[in-house]
């Protein structure tokens, strides 16, 4: 599918399901932009609402892939556990049980596929490091955030 033909509101929602990420964000922006007010209040037709979830749903598995990449480069970049578990608004448990689920993926891909994936040598230095509790070179320990203070930090949590 195109950018033209996902701009078209009568698309269903079913329609949307297999596009990319970047491609369904166009397609929500555009789609928010050409909005009545009786949608954007919730009043509008259940075939908007529908487009509205699919679109929502492509973007969020998109952008959650699109995160657990970005722990595993933070971990090799130097972040500890602590700082990406503070991030994410999780634990550094569920930051290694994400981490595990895409890498261990990465790592069979690059068995299959030398070049593609993630290597031996790079899985090796996230997973110690997860393991650790640290970082791939070797800080760790707790987060002093001066923004939040130690708050969660996940979206949609409650601030006092």
């Amino acid at each position: 599918m195109t950018s033209v033909v996902l701009r078209d509101n009568d698309i269903p929602g079913c329609g949307v399901r297999d596009v990319g990420v970047w491609e369904a964000m166009d397609a929500y922006q555009a789609a928010f932009a050409a909005a009545t007010a009786e949608e954007l209040a919730g009043q509008g037709g259940a075939a908007y609402h529908v487009r509205q979830v699919a679109l929502e749903t492509v973007i969020a598995e998109g952008m959650r892939v699109c995160a657990v990449i970005s722990i595993h480069r933070a971990l090799l970049a130097g972040a500890s556990v602590d700082e990406v578990a503070h991030a994410l608004g999780s634990s550094p448990a569920e930051v290694a049980e994400r981490w595990h689920g895409w890498a261990d993926g990465q790592l069979r891909l690059n068995t299959q596929c030398p070049g593609l994936g993630v290597g031996r040598r790079e899985y090796d230095r996230v997973a110690a490091a997860l393991r650790a509790g640290s970082s791939v070179g070797g800080a760790g320990g707790e987060v002093g955030c001066r923004v939040c203070q130690g708050e969660s930090t996940q979206i949609g949590s409650p601030r006092s």
